[in-house]
């Protein structure tokens, strides 16, 4: 008998397998990064296969198996994305750094957090701000990591919500947090 693990994900990217099915990344709120594999997604009748795009928040039925994890049901909540260009490359480039800086399973709950509340955004009114957004989730992510060593002047930034962010967007010193932001990544060696 196997058990069903009901948890929230946002996916993160997929790869074909097989004729019609997918294998999935998901970041879950309950186990962190994980593999997860999907019967029939790639057919045009399949009713998941619309849930599983990349940057859709989920609400998902996991099994594990012995190799992956196993898709069941799925119910959208919402996507990252919008309708913005600029705003979709920016949250590419951050949910392609989640997937490269996490290491197999583990929950950051403050970061699974920021992917809700990013989800949430009322993303034309931020879609002109994308580029300090770009920062401050960027920021956000290295210091749940581990990665950032921060400064006195980092406090707002890393303690408010992302929708309470343009007091701290006001103050932001673009270059020097890009400067922080590479030199951190280097750091990671990864």
């Amino acid at each position: 008998m196997y058990h069903i693990y009901h948890t929230k994900a946002v996916v993160l990217g997929y790869g074909n397998i097989g004729e019609a099915n997918r294998l999935y990344e998901l970041y879950t709120e309950d186990f962190g990064l994980i593999i997860a594999t999907a019967q029939g997604t790639r057919r045009l009748q399949s009713r998941q296969r619309y849930a599983l795009q990349e940057g859709s928040v989920i609400k998902v039925d996991l099994i594990r198996g012995k190799e992956f994890w196993r898709i069941g049901s799925v119910s959208t909540i919402g996507k990252v994305f919008s309708e913005d260009v600029s705003w979709n490359k920016m949250i590419g480039k951050w949910l392609r750094l989640i997937r490269r800086l996490i290491q197999g399973e583990g929950t950051h709950e403050q970061l699974f957090g920021d992917v809700l509340a990013v989800e949430q955004l009322d993303k034309t009114v931020y879609s002109s701000l994308f580029r300090e957004y770009e920062i401050i989730l960027i920021v956000r992510l290295l210091h749940i990591l581990g990665y950032w060593d921060h400064e006195e002047s980092d406090k707002n930034l890393l303690d408010l919500h992302i929708d309470q962010m343009e007091q701290v967007i006001a103050q932001l010193k673009r270059e020097e947090y890009v400067e922080r932001i590479n030199m951190s990544l280097g750091q990671t060696q990864l």
